[in-house]
């Protein structure tokens, strides 16, 4: 099978029909039809990427924009039927690069995308995608981290990709090199619940002038802190390991100020106080709660 466009060109046809072809998201059989009344080509997620590979144009005077069914001998395809026509199919966003495709299968959403710049465990990608998301109703370029999480002007939506490849009828050779991130997303959004990289506006300008994406960052703080609920203590505290209370044996003082993963509150009251079971120095541990504050 020849290639049609180079991954370059596939993405500037993509950045080219969010920027200067007006479109509305229409789902239906009027695929690609111009609308007079709107000034608008209707079209949803996958017809539009079929559309670019069977010649749209954007001639309002032509049928369907110029495009022709099954041009190029590019098959029809459904969202995640185009997986079939994809080699280097994978579930790491981390490895998609400009140009490839992305569909959401194994989700209950069919949905489809292209990839116009790769992301980084530091900083988020860009992805084309015909949608109703966020209320747009039209096609627009959103953001994307290495877990397949989508957004758009800083909105995250419930669906995310899943899987990418490389379609067969594009060239990705010559891909740019894609920069070794310094540290991953993961490893700093642990580094700022442990209270490494400070608070609100200091914490920001922090992780910015190190060059990180902070958005991404406090985004996955805020995924790990929903899965993990913490305590903070206010004053140095021992904590005891086999049970609630000070008949079990002394472990360590844990130092104020430091942050704890808390397994369950409240779990027994033992010589005038509530305990606690928490993770300290990765061993299980108890300790009264008098000076937790809850995260």
């Amino acid at each position: 099978m020849g290639k049609i466009f180079t991954s370059q060109q596939f993405v500037d046809k993509f950045i080219w029909l969010v920027n200067k072809v007006p479109n509305e998201y229409y789902s239906g059989s009027q695929w690609l039809t111009y609308d007079k009344a709107t000034g608008k080509f209707r079209m949803d997620c996958v017809l539009s990427v079929k559309g670019i590979l069977w010649n749209f144009s954007g001639d309002k005077n032509k049928a369907r924009g110029g495009a022709i069914y099954k041009a190029n001998g590019v098959p029809d395809f459904t969202c995640n039927g185009a997986l079939n026509y994809c080699t280097d199919v994978s579930t790491d966003f981390s490895k998609i690069v400009p140009g490839a495709y992305a569909c959401m299968v194994g989700t209950k959403y069919n949905h489809t995308g292209i990839c116009i710049k790769s992301a980084t465990a530091t900083e988020r990608g860009k992805m084309f995608e015909c949608t109703t998301g966020w209320g747009t109703r039209k096609c627009i370029i959103s953001e994307f981290d290495i877990y397949g999480n989508r957004y758009y002007n800083g909105v995250k939506n419930v669906a995310k990709w899943t899987k990418h490849g490389k379609l067969q009828w594009v060239d990705y050779s010559n891909q740019p090199p894609q920069p070794e991130p310094k540290k991953t997303i993961d490893e700093l959004a642990k580094e700022v619940i442990a209270g490494k990289w400070g608070n609100g506006e200091e914490r920001k300008r922090r992780l910015t002038e190190a060059g990180y994406d902070y958005r991404a960052v406090q985004d996955r703080v805020n995924e790990l802190v929903k899965e993990k609920k913490y305590i903070q203590l206010t004053a140095d505290v021992w904590c005891r390991t086999g049970g609630f209370g000070f008949k079990y044996p002394k472990y360590k003082v844990i130092p104020k100020g430091t942050k704890c993963e808390l397994i369950s509150k409240n779990v027994g009251k033992a010589n005038g106080y509530n305990w606690d079971k928490i993770v300290y120095d990765g061993k299980t541990v108890y300790l009264p709660n008098k000076w937790s504050t809850y995260l």
